[in-house]
């Protein structure tokens, strides 16, 4: 029996297996404290910030102003926007908060039918007007906006729409209308990126054991479940970096990874690995929101389709353009890649069109693809409420990742042209053996 055809689907829980922080958080929660010390330190201070709309060369040396003093130490605007937005979602998740910026109305940012981004073009605007001209006395409004402007001692207590109109002001020269924000906000998006990149390229440095227990982790994700081929079994197994008898067995293996790391970085031979959304070591990596949540008749939609992950792969036209699954050929029974195995991986809605795409060429209804999701349940991250109830860990892994695989079968169903086979998809995947939700081999 010929070697099977695989797709392995990678997510950060990869990573943090293997010993990296690599959750957004971690990477967060520094500059977090850094935002902190610098607002609390012109607020101690009585620090005036810069006097007019063109900071001069000192006024944008570090001491000389808060938004100096946070460009130098690479914080972004996007840093303030999802630390607010983190505190209403309970986490940090970097492509759901882009998303709602730009087109959402999050509850507790902004005024009912108001979204961020038009929110803070409103205080950008209103910054500019009140820096143009001498102003009265007598016109409170416009006194209170450049006060705000001028002030730093008070940033903290400014909502965030006008925290991050101000330090726009303060670093860029753009207009006043929704893509000239939406342009300087790619410039931002594009810094924290590179720090965020920085950040996981020390985390490799300093984890001398990540390729180890990387290259064991994809070993056995790549032998797992293939009990049904046993000529495979027998004696031959795939093994990354050793002595392998199967020559061309990575052939039928390529590794799907939606992770910045390359966890077989200058090991060969090995198999096929794409890191979907760039990695550490091109210096592109990408966040961006899911093609599906931009309306194409949204006014703004030139400007919106910019941040989703489909234009920017394309813009950046990087890395190699390997086939990541075998199509399904009518009357070519078994043509189609055997088994798609998901590990780490979260299943969110960023993420649904790359899966949606997958399974269309596989014609995962009709063919004989199996579908392998991996929970954990020896996860660290078990909390207070898990114990209180009298949950485990593992049980709560596994009831998680049922619930998300139902959740992504069920979508996907609902796109199939036969409605009938979208409702029963589920369920003919469990008949036939092509689903299981398993204990990861770790």
């Amino acid at each position: 029996m010929p070697v099977p055809d695989q797709l392995v689907i990678l997510g950060n829980g990869f990573d943090l297996q293997c010993g990296l922080a690599s959750t957004f958080e971690a990477f967060e929660n520094p500059r977090k404290y850094m935002i902190s010390t610098i607002i609390r330190t012109y607020a101690h201070k009585g620090n005036v910030g810069g006097i007019s709309l063109t900071p001069s060369d000192d006024q944008e040396q570090p001491g000389k102003s808060l938004a100096a003093d946070f460009r130098a130490q690479g914080i972004t605007a996007w840093d303030l926007i999802l630390i607010a937005d983190e505190q209403v979602r309970t986490w940090y998740d970097v492509e759901a908060c882009i998303r709602d910026w730009l087109t959402g109305y999050a509850e507790g940012h902004q005024r009912p039918g108001e979204n961020q981004l038009r929110a803070v073009r409103n205080v950008y605007s209103q910054y500019i007007e009140a820096t143009k001209q001498p102003v009265s006395i007598k016109d409170f409004v416009a006194m209170a906006n450049l006060n705000i402007f001028l002030n730093d001692t008070e940033f903290e207590q400014l909502s965030v729409d006008q925290q991050v109109a101000k330090l726009l002001l303060k670093w860029y020269k753009c207009d006043a209308d929704d893509d000239s924000i939406m342009k300087v906000m790619m410039q931002e998006l594009h810094r924290l990126e590179a720090a965020f990149s920085n950040y996981m390229e020390n985390e490799v440095a300093g984890n001398k054991n990540y390729c180890n227990h990387a290259c064991l982790l994809l070993d056995r994700l790549m032998n797992d479940q293939l009990n049904d081929y046993n000529s495979l079994l027998a004696n031959n197994t795939y093994k990354i970096g050793g002595d392998i008898s199967l020559g061309s067995s990575f052939n039928n293996v390529r590794i799907l990874d939606f992770n910045y790391t390359d966890p077989i970085y200058g090991i060969k031979p090995a198999p096929i690995l794409i890191n979907i959304h760039g990695n550490i070591h091109g210096g592109d990596i990408v966040f961006g929101i899911d093609s599906n949540s931009v309306d194409t008749d949204d006014s703004n939609y030139p400007g919106l389709v910019k941040f989703t992950k489909t234009y920017r792969l394309m813009a950046l036209g990087k890395g190699r353009k390997t086939k990541l699954v075998h199509p399904h050929v009518s009357g070519q029974p078994g043509s189609e890649t055997n088994m798609i195995k998901f590990f780490g991986h979260s299943l969110g809605d960023p993420d649904y069109s790359y899966f949606q795409a997958i399974f269309d060429e596989v014609n995962l209804y009709g063919s004989d693809t199996r579908l392998v999701f991996y929970y954990n349940q020896n996860r660290s991250n078990e909390n207070d409420a898990d114990r209180e109830n009298g949950n485990t860990a593992g049980e709560n892994a596994q009831e998680e990742m049922f619930e998300k695989v139902n959740r992504l079968i069920t979508t996907y169903g609902q796109t199939l042209d036969n409605k009938d086979h979208g409702r029963n998809l589920m369920h003919k995947l469990l008949l036939e053996n092509r689903l299981k939700v398993v204990q990861a081999p770790v």
